[in-house]
């Protein structure tokens, strides 16, 4: 027998031993297979904000109506809370290609950071990650991509500002870390590491506002090149998004420490000529 693919399934073709066709021919419809549009869907929080997930046929034929149950489950985000809970039965039939539910997220108004739930439809399971609005955000970031220091000035301010604050002003304080790493610069002997945590207060918290940290710079009498190390800004809070998160520091050569050849074509001064 020989299958051929056609629309909708396959043709078998069935021969006998002589190679004469059988003349009655038959199409073989495969089994529907079906997928989420959606595994992992995104959603920003705000008035009226929903997610839309579906269940589509992605390979097969459709051959009679197929009805799946559709539920959320709470995870991070909690049904009631961070959004409204579906349970329902619905209905594919052979004329879609496509089945979709709505779920509304709830708008809280409270500064919180990324927050998920599971959806399924039937044996389908997939995950929505709501987003907070950023105006609920406090925004911090470095202030610089580059700073340049040198040995002979013995340290470093590496600074990090306000860039945004939540709509309203801010209740909760926003703490941030600033870390050290080495680049061609090694901590011990080109500067000393250093991990420090930065606290903005809520109540005095204004954009623009900067608070730095102090790394010290060693000058070991070396002569060598210009050097780098690295900054990075983290935070362990939820209501803190990060601009500016690492920075180049930039050691430079000190003019006393560069050595220069003699010049090669001085001349010696000889004895004045006698008569």
């Amino acid at each position: 027998g020989v299958m051929e693919s056609n629309e909708g399934g396959y043709r078998c073709v069935v021969t006998n031993i002589a190679g004469a066709d059988i003349s009655d021919t038959a199409t073989l419809a495969l089994a529907p297979v079906f997928g989420l549009s959606l595994p992992a869907a995104v959603v920003t929080e705000g008035e009226d904000s929903y997610v839309e997930v579906c269940v589509v046929v992605i390979s097969g034929t459709l051959t009679s109506d197929v009805t799946f149950a559709f539920s959320t489950q709470s995870g991070t985000a909690q049904e009631g809370q961070d959004f409204i809970g579906v349970d329902a039965n619905l209905t594919l039939t052979t004329d879609d290609s496509e089945l979709c539910m709505n779920t509304s997220i709830i708008d809280d108004d409270i500064v919180e950071g990324d927050e998920s739930f599971q959806y399924m439809f039937g044996a389908l399971q997939g995950s929505v990650t709501i987003r907070s609005d950023p105006s609920e955000y406090f925004g911090i970031g470095l202030t610089q991509a580059v700073y340049n220091t040198t040995e002979q000035r013995g340290v470093v301010d590496v600074c990090a500002n306000i860039t945004s604050l939540p709509a309203g002003g801010s209740s909760v304080d926003a703490v941030v870390t600033i870390v050290t790493s080495d680049g061609t610069a090694i901590a011990g002997s080109d500067y000393e590491s250093l991990n420090e945590s930065l606290t903005f207060l809520s109540g005095a918290a204004k954009v623009g506002n900067n608070q730095c940290v102090f790394v010290a710079i060693l000058n070991d009498d070396d002569e060598e090149p210009e050097e780098q190390f690295f900054a990075s800004l983290s935070t362990m809070d939820s209501h803190v998004v990060l601009g500016l998160s690492m920075a180049t520091v930039n050691i430079a050569v000190d003019p006393a420490d560069e050595v220069t050849d003699a010049p090669t074509n001085a001349t010696t001064p000889t004895d004045a000529p006698t008569n």
